[in-house]
């Protein structure tokens, strides 16, 4: 169960956290999703609207950057939803959603015009057997 992500551009990874059944944190790495689409009469691939297009896919985000030059003639479907977006719905979508742990910061200050950081009185309150 995916609970948060993040994309590193230089070695070209997406890293998720997990969250298990027995609520064990896995970290969990993919390749990110390089692809786009292209109006093309004779593709195989359906835009929303109907649309005919084609599948354009990379090895890594440079040689996507390069296909996106290459296809500057042509209208363009999915070229600006990031690698991330689009490695999480191939892996995640339709998977059951983790019971997220919640907490509260209440935070407390003299109530006076001069009030300084140090007066300030943090309480955690715990949320029943979650933190």
């Amino acid at each position: 169960m995916y609970v948060d992500a993040f994309y590193d551009k230089n070695s070209d990874i997406v890293h998720v956290a997990e969250r298990q059944k027995n609520g064990k944190r896995l970290l969990v790495e993919h390749k990110p999703e390089h692809v786009f689409y292209v109006a093309d009469a004779n593709g195989k691939h359906r835009t929303i609207h109907g649309e005919r297009a084609t599948e354009v896919r990379a090895r890594n985000n440079r040689d996507f950057r390069k296909n996106l030059n290459m296809y500057n003639h042509v209208t363009k479907f999915e070229s600006d939803i990031k690698p991330l977006n689009k490695t999480i719905a191939k892996h995640y979508n339709g998977v059951e959603t983790p019971n997220l742990q919640t907490a509260f910061f209440d935070i407390e200050t003299a109530f006076d015009k001069y009030a300084v950081p140090e007066d300030t009185i943090v309480r955690v309150r715990k949320k029943k057997g979650v933190l």
